[in-house]
């Protein structure tokens, strides 16, 4: 009996130890499995990166290297890093299940990287840039009755050199435009009922054929009221503006009676320069309440004066501005 016990015992201890190797082998084997899954996973993960680079195709490589990911977890993972792994060949079948389910071989792939868009490509994109203002010369509006075509304005003219228009050479004093006491010798006809006028030759002709009424346009500029064989003179001045960042004045000549702007350079070579301290003197000053809008007081400003007025705000159509 005690032998039998004995024997009982060791046949125990032998079954132990079997089962501890084969528990320690597959252990061994799972853990090497598990290395290999884990190599799977990065090189997938790899993949998938290498395919964030192509501007088209993104989604398909993730869900590419998601289904290999879950592909390579169950039994085909087992399979290719199992007891071949040690082998040539047992490599060989695990990089081939892994290039098949990641979807071919590195650097066979069919897409190519897109070049990066180059600045020229980009759309053109237009921008409203406000245009300067553009200060038309004065131009005053003379009209004469004709009574019919043979009528007699007794008008002679005379080129300008250089330069549009012709000049009032002479004014017959029998003539209607002598009789009408609204233009002098010296004047600019830069325009003949709308048309603007060229030459001598084509004045003639628009005078002629002028029937009823003729309209003139004058040149009426403070340098072209100098050029009057009438002398004329700085009667007073009626008011002010801001033009070119530079203030400009609004003077009355006689006798014409006309009415031009003025530089203070202009008027100080005039010898207007009392005249001129008198108006800044004089002006009347009253004080102005405006309300804001929703745009703002809608006033533009160059320096201390008015230059524009919003046609919407309350400033314009208070009238209390102009």
């Amino acid at each position: 009996r005690e032998a039998a016990a004995q024997e009982g015992q060791r046949g125990a201890k032998v079954a132990v130890s079997e089962a501890e190797a084969k528990s320690k082998a597959d252990a061994a084997e799972m853990e090497e499995a598990a290395e290999g899954e884990g190599a799977v996973e990065a090189e997938a993960r790899k993949q998938a990166g290498d395919g964030m680079g192509n501007h088209e195709g993104e989604g398909s490589s993730f869900s590419r290297a998601g289904s290999s990911l879950s592909g390579l977890t169950g039994e085909t993972l087992l399979n290719a890093a199992g007891s071949n792994m040690g082998t040539s060949s047992g490599k060989d079948e695990y990089l081939n299940v892994l290039t098949s389910k990641a979807g071919g071989a590195r650097g066979k792939k069919s897409r190519t990287r897109q070049a990066p868009r180059q600045r020229d490509d980009l759309p053109e994109v237009e921008v409203d840039v406000p245009k300067p203002r553009v200060e038309q010369p004065d131009i005053l509006e003379v009209e004469i009755v004709k009574p019919t075509k043979t009528s007699i304005l007794g008008i002679t003219c005379a080129s300008i050199p250089g330069k549009d228009g012709v000049k009032i050479g002479e004014l017959n004093s029998q003539g209607l435009a002598a009789k009408s006491g609204r233009l002098y010798a010296g004047d600019t006809i830069v325009t003949i009922d709308g048309q603007p006028v060229h030459d001598t030759s084509e004045a003639a002709n628009l005078l002629r054929a002028a029937e009823a009424s003729v309209k003139l346009g004058i040149l009426c500029t403070t340098a072209a009221q100098l050029e009057l064989e009438v002398p004329h003179v700085i009667e007073t001045i009626v008011s002010v503006r801001i033009m070119n960042a530079q203030k400009e004045y609004l003077v009355k000549w006689s006798p014409s009676a006309r009415r031009t702007w003025a530089s203070i350079v202009q008027l100080m070579e005039l010898q207007a320069d009392e005249m001129w301290e008198h108006f800044e003197s004089t002006c009347i000053k009253r004080e102005v309440t405006i309300h804001r809008g929703a745009r703002g007081f809608g006033i533009e400003l160059v320096g201390n004066c008015i230059v524009n007025l919003d046609e919407q705000s309350d400033a314009k159509k208070s009238g209390q501005l102009q």
